[in-house]
């Protein structure tokens, strides 16, 4: 493959992050590690030999499955430093040393992809407990989701520098207690926001949410610097004397629950 392709698929994925497809699932057993040893310490906790699943990348240029497979594993190892020797492994390291790394967006849709933790996240984030996009506890670096995020009995306490999430926003537990102690400093919600079961009490950056807003069982009570609500505000009834709307615009209605 000549230099001019290989930035051109580099800055595609770079964009966009590399589409998969699945092929079946697949139970690998431990192997001893294969990487390059300058990027892995003592403290390593996941198994970089194991993939989740059995996959493909999907990217969209005129080049034979081998080359696909070397210019991705190429691209994370001029990229990060990391170096794989399973196409597979794209699916099983979520984390690298306690911070965002491979992550797996569009969770429920047959246009899954493959995303590096870059700034901007090019598509749909979902983590949930010890499955799919887990072991870390903030989002480091990351600063735009251009689709969904939702946390779901996540190990997650910060939202690092996330500010603007493009579409629907939920955060909520099943059988694990929520970490997340804080929306800072998320401003911007392009869809809906659900918040249930939370430890914190207040929106404080969250400005602008394009849908409806809940905070039902929340005891949520400061309405910090929001300012626009493009659907339904939806809340405990017990703390609505507790809501300052003075600067706040609410395009649909208020919504009032009991506990």
């Amino acid at each position: 493959m000549n230099v001019e392709l290989q930035n051109k698929i580099y800055k595609y994925i770079d964009k966009n992050g590399i589409p998969i497809r699945r092929i079946a699932t697949i139970s690998v057993s431990f192997k001893p590690n294969v990487y390059n040893e300058d990027y892995l310490t003592g403290t390593l906790q996941h198994n970089l030999n194991s993939p989740q699943f059995s996959l493909f990348p999907v990217l969209p240029f005129e080049i034979t499955e081998s080359e696909m497979i070397k210019v991705v594993k190429d691209y994370i190892l001029d990229t990060t430093g990391v170096r794989i020797d399973d196409i597979g492994q794209l699916s099983s390291n979520p984390s690298y040393n306690g911070n965002p790394f491979l992550l797996l967006l569009n969770e429920h849709s047959e246009r899954q992809k493959i995303s590096l933790a870059r700034k901007v996240i090019p598509g749909s984030l979902i983590l949930r407990y010890n499955y799919g996009n887990y072991g870390f506890e903030s989002l480091g670096n990351i600063e735009v989701i251009r689709g969904d995020f939702g946390i779901s009995d996540s190990q997650l306490k910060s939202l690092g520098n996330l500010r603007k999430v493009y579409k629907d926003v939920w955060i909520k537990s099943y059988e694990h207690p929520l970490q997340l102690t804080s929306l800072y400093p998320l401003s911007e919600v392009g869809g809906n926001v659900s918040i249930r079961n939370v430890s914190f009490k207040s929106l404080e950056t969250l400005e602008k949410v394009n849908g409806n807003l809940s905070i039902r069982d929340t005891e949520i009570s400061d309405l910090g610097n929001l300012k626009f609500v493009g659907g339904n505000f939806i809340a405990p009834r017990h703390l609505y004397e507790n809501y300052d709307f003075s600067g706040v615009e609410i395009k649909g209605k208020v919504r009032l629950y009991k506990d």
